[in-house]
């Protein structure tokens, strides 16, 4: 089964950008948060990853919408692997090059 999660932090927008590429995909489900990624505190995004079940894919727009720190984007990948699914991101988010 595929499981959408798409994130803004403006709580009165809708992230619907997200939602639409989410749904074209093929996301059964698609849960919808409105915290910052700056933290793991975000209950919405616990729930999608609790309803994952083995065999399952969480998909996202892009890695940011998981985290935008590196060490918790490793910690979140790896509460997705434990519950036995993989994580898909739909667009590459490139990394910012050195100065």
């Amino acid at each position: 089964m595929l499981i959408g999660y798409a994130r803004s932090i403006q709580a009165n927008k809708q992230p619907l950008t997200q939602i639409r590429e989410l749904l074209a995909a093929g996301c059964q489900a698609v849960y919808v948060d409105n915290n910052s990624g700056d933290h793991l505190e975000r209950p919405v995004l616990h729930r999608a990853i609790e309803s994952l079940r083995p065999g399952d894919t969480l998909i996202l727009q892009n890695r940011d919408r998981l985290s935008r720190n590196p060490a918790q984007t490793g910690i979140l990948l790896g509460r997705v692997t434990a519950q036995g699914a993989q994580a898909q991101f739909l667009h590459s988010t490139p990394r910012p090059q050195p100065t």
